[in-house]
């Protein structure tokens, strides 16, 4: 009864001052799971993951009107909540059982007619300028920056010896940008044109610009960004990317990105990701191939290609979906096994 009466006490206290001051309060996320199959020549291994493309979370978000020029002011606070995260994955190793808990975002924000200003550890400007994707089949893995999220710990093995080589993730990526502590600045929209700022600690900032439009039914996205880390990782990025959905669902789209190394002599990495998608009613299917050279190690050419399929069940936040994906690492003098994988699951969201 005392603990009733607590949890009463508590909620009108909340909601009280909140409807005085016409305070919008929102908690949201979801679960996440998934079968995932791996081969790495060598052996198989199938286990139950938490599915790191989106993983499981939890969110808490407000904002409350200013008064003042019709600006607002909020936040944005999430929690990824995992265990056995799926990028963590190597073959026959331990699963992590023990659930993770990791800070995704944590942030204020004011709006007004001039734009939106975000402080906290939240995106960077960068991270937006490669991702605009009109038929998302990213919990597939089918996905410009989702392909190392399941599996992406497995070693590739010498196709010799059987002895590790490197692993997976090390070998490809798509150069996009990430969460940081960061001040970020987003301009309103101007037709079809919006553009993006930041600038974290140790002289780090980063950019972005977008058009976002349509013409004869036909739906497109273009962006490009820069990414500078020069002081912090030693490397900055930059990438352009373009997307379409045409009027029957069909969707292509095309990034290139490098990572451009400080050090002197060092090769700069690049990568190509070209994805192929149709969506009608409740689904999405499509097929990606991406190839990223010079990554893990000078002359390195890694390949990778996949195809995958989302079926969003009407009513309820619930998404199932699967996937598959073949990697290849050409490195000049050593013979490589090819890793194949394959995924199966659901998200719900609440």
């Amino acid at each position: 009864m005392n603990r009733k009466l607590l949890a009463i006490a508590i909620s009108g206290a909340l909601t009280v001052p909140m409807a005085a001051q016409a305070v919008e309060f929102k908690v949201g996320g979801h679960v996440n799971r998934a079968i995932l199959f791996t081969d790495d020549g060598r052996g198989s291994d199938v286990r139950h993951v938490d599915n790191t493309n989106s993983s499981s979370r939890i969110n808490l978000k407000g904002s409350e009107a200013l008064g003042v020029g019709g600006m607002k002011v909020g936040f944005y606070v999430e929690f990824e909540h995992s265990g056995n995260r799926a990028s963590s994955h190597t073959m026959k190793g331990p699963d992590t059982t023990n659930a993770t808990v990791g800070l995704r975002h944590s942030a204020i924000w004011f709006s007004g007619k001039w734009g939106k200003l975000w402080a906290g550890h939240t995106n960077n400007a960068y991270n937006g300028a490669l991702g605009k994707d009109f038929n998302a089949l990213f919990l597939s893995g089918v996905a410009f920056d989702a392909r190392n999220l399941l599996a992406g710990s497995t070693q590739f093995r010498n196709g010799t010896t059987g002895g590790n080589v490197t692993s997976l993730s090390s070998t490809n990526s798509g150069f996009h940008g990430g969460r940081k502590s960061n001040l970020h600045y987003i301009t309103p929209k101007m037709g079809p044109f919006s553009a993006a700022i930041s600038i974290a600690e140790n002289e780090q900032w980063s950019m972005r610009a977008n058009l976002d439009g349509s013409f004869s039914g036909a739906k497109y996205g273009v962006g490009g960004g820069y990414e500078d880390e020069d002081n912090e990782n030693g490397f900055s990025h930059w990438g352009v990317n373009g997307s379409v959905q045409f009027s029957q669902g069909t969707s292509l789209k095309v990034t290139y990105s490098e990572r451009d190394f400080v050090a002197a002599g060092r090769t700069d990495a690049q990568n190509l990701y070209i994805k192929l998608a149709h969506s009608w009613g409740n689904n999405a299917i499509g097929v990606d191939f991406n190839q990223t050279d010079d990554l893990a190690a000078v002359n390195d050419e890694y390949t990778g290609w996949g195809v995958g399929f989302v079926h969003n069940i009407p009513g309820p936040k619930v998404q199932l979906f699967a996937g598959y994906r073949n990697h290849d690492l050409d490195r000049p003098g050593t013979s490589v096994e090819d890793i194949d994988e394959f995924n199966v699951g659901a998200r719900v969201r609440f």
